[in-house]
């Protein structure tokens, strides 16, 4: 029997010998076994003790389960509209998993001021975070294990072994991934490694140092990267070098409607009439190929959906003016799409059904005596208010829906145009964008203010996107 001894004069400074396997107290990957972490306080979705977790102090009490750790903190969006999800994949897996939210960031006083704010807002069975959910929060001994590299809200599993099976982003976790894990096959995941890509030296030059020579004028297209940047797509624009006399726009795993919106740009926003909404008709069987957003996917994304990006690198002379820039970028893009993946897109006018802004008040309430536009903020009700002032009416609502467009519990699934065929300055004050739950409360704000929003179809100069 293999005997161990321990002696005073033999200390090991972050490794610990179990079982003849190294346990690492840092930065942990894949296939290493998770030291026994203490559970400071197990919470509830009160911000109080978790009675179903009296008496487990530390993970080694759920060995045997799936553990899968979201780490989140109270300000990451993302992060909380993937609560109830979690919740559902919980249910359905029972006792076969455990799921905790992580937050190493917040403080237990910070995470309970949080709960009793969003709850109070709530009936009981709607709470913020689901009450199948036990929560960790200050838990900075699971951030020593694994470090953040880049954004909030990634996913660790520990495998009933006790090693880390899984570290990455949260779209891994889904069904058809945790059967997997459970029936024993050897899983696929992306990983998280925002941080990897150094943004002063082209991507590809990265990928390849041998020589070290940089490009002077170039264009590279390559695969989903998730080891050298960020799964979420990153870009660089408009980066100049000057002793090299270059300019460079790198884009990291994006999907080809990011591409398109990149090259485009500038003619999306040609139209004085658009306020809001999406510019593209998608004419393909598997929108996934196009886009990974749950939006135009009609369903939360998965780790394989996001192999569908690319990576895609310019790099062109000082002497190429910016209004070639992008047109060289659509050129690429067609190219490389067309004849690698069989996609090709082109602008065309089609009738689309939109929602027409039109204006039915009295103009004179909202009539602006201002030359130039200004901006403030002020506070009515405990609710942020939006001051404009000294507006046209375009750019009002398209800087205010722009901001809509951000809020992730706001959609809109179709164009809205401006219909009001005024077009002198207004003063306008509507509530921040933040604070406006869904479009049937936007609607009812924006009649008290002589505003509505009409259903109809109209002919729209549309890019449209098709498989030859």
């Amino acid at each position: 029997m293999k005997k161990i001894i321990t002696t005073c004069c033999s200390i090991l400074i972050g490794i610990s010998q179990i079982s003849g396997q190294l346990i690492k107290d840092t930065d942990l990957r894949e296939g290493d076994i998770l030291p026994n972490i203490t559970l400071k306080k197990v919470m509830d979705n009160s911000g109080n003790l978790y009675s179903d977790y009296i008496g487990k102090t530390t993970l080694q009490d759920f060995r045997g389960k799936l553990i899968i750790l979201d780490f989140w903190t109270t300000y990451c969006s993302p992060c909380i509209k993937g609560f109830y999800g979690l919740s559902a994949l919980q249910e359905k897996f029972k006792n076969q998993i455990q799921i905790f939210l992580v937050n190493p960031w917040e403080d237990e006083n910070r995470v309970k001021k949080w709960l009793k704010q969003q709850n109070g807002k709530r009936a009981p069975a709607d709470n913020i975070v689901p009450d199948n959910l036990p929560m960790l929060a200050d838990a900075k001994n699971f951030l020593k294990l694994f470090p953040i590299r880049g954004e909030i809200g990634y996913h660790v599993w520990i495998g009933a072994d006790g090693r880390v099976k899984l570290r990455g982003i949260s779209e891994n976790t889904h069904e058809k991934k945790i059967q997997e894990a459970l029936s024993g096959v050897k899983i696929s995941y992306i990983e998280d490694n925002a941080l990897a890509y150094d943004r002063n030296k082209p991507y590809f030059v990265q990928q390849s140092p041998i020589s070290g020579n940089r490009p002077l004028y170039s264009s590279n297209f390559g695969g989903f990267d998730d080891k050298g940047a960020s799964a979420y797509g990153s870009a660089v624009e408009d980066f100049i070098d000057s002793l090299l006399g270059t300019q460079r726009n790198t884009y990291l795993n994006m999907g080809i409607l990011e591409l398109y919106q990149a090259a485009l740009k500038d003619d999306l926003l040609l139209d004085d009439h658009f306020l809001y909404g999406s510019r593209f008709l998608l004419e393909v069987s598997d929108t996934a190929m196009i886009s990974q957003s749950d939006v135009i996917l009609k369903r939360k994304a998965t780790d394989a959906d996001y192999r569908h990006k690319v990576c895609y690198e310019q790099v062109l002379p000082l002497s190429i003016p910016d209004s070639l820039v992008n047109t060289f970028m659509l050129q690429d893009i067609e190219r490389f799409f067309e004849n690698y993946l069989g996609i090709y897109g082109r602008w065309e006018e089609r009738t689309v059904p939109c929602l027409k802004l039109q204006f039915t008040g009295d103009i004179d309430r909202i009539k602006s005596t201002q030359d130039n536009p200004s901006f403030d903020f002020s506070y009515a009700d405990n609710i942020i208010q939006n001051n404009y002032y000294g507006y046209n009416i375009r750019n009002l609502f398209y800087e205010y829906f722009q901001k809509l467009k951000s809020v992730y519990y706001f959609k809109v699934d179709r164009p809205i145009i401006d219909d009001t065929g005024y077009n002198e300055r207004i003063d306008l004050i509507l509530p921040n964008p933040t604070k406006i739950k869904n479009y049937e409360e936007f609607e009812k704000i924006l009649e008290t203010r002589g505003f509505k929003l009409k259903p109809d179809s109209v002919k729209l100069k549309m890019f449209v996107i098709s498989m030859l």
